[in-house]
């Protein structure tokens, strides 16, 4: 299990949680994302900068079993948001505190899993909102100090 910690990859990766489901959009490519099975519960966890190993051990601490077969669903399921370019390691940053294994009992463990779409990829690529930076959109454009 992999203790290599990761982020989201922004600007180009942005998601949204709708009663429990969560929906990925990669605005580069155009394809966007569901997440299933326990996936809208690992998924937080790996933004905020968790390890698959720590993510793996608070599932397990919260009832999950069997415990090989969870961590090595955590790393498949994270070894496919590195490969759709969802996930992009983390510089050196302090390691923040695990997530707190006291948390909701797992009744029955459904990997994590993730579902691609790419039927909207060109109505996604061609909306100009996906070409917002840090400065948010609409942007005016540069002043050409005229008077």
């Amino acid at each position: 299990m992999t203790s290599r910690r990761f982020r989201l990859n922004e600007p180009d990766v942005t998601f949204e949680t709708f009663e429990g489901e969560v929906l990925v959009i990669h605005l580069g490519c155009g394809n966007y994302y569901s997440l299933r099975g326990t996936a809208p519960l690992v998924w937080p966890w790996l933004a905020a900068g968790y390890s698959a190993a720590e993510i793996g051990a608070t599932l397990v601490a919260r009832g999950a079993e069997p415990a090989e077969e969870i961590r090595a669903a955590v790393d498949d399921f994270v070894a496919k948001l590195i490969e759709e370019k969802l996930l992009v390691e983390r510089a050196e940053e302090p390691a923040p505190a695990p997530p707190d294994p006291a948390g909701p009992r797992i009744a029955a463990f459904a990997p994590p899993s993730l579902e691609s779409y790419r039927d909207m990829q060109d109505l996604l690529l061609l909306d100009p909102i996906h070409e917002v930076d840090v400065t948010g959109w609409p942007a005016r454009p540069p002043e050409t100090g005229r008077t």
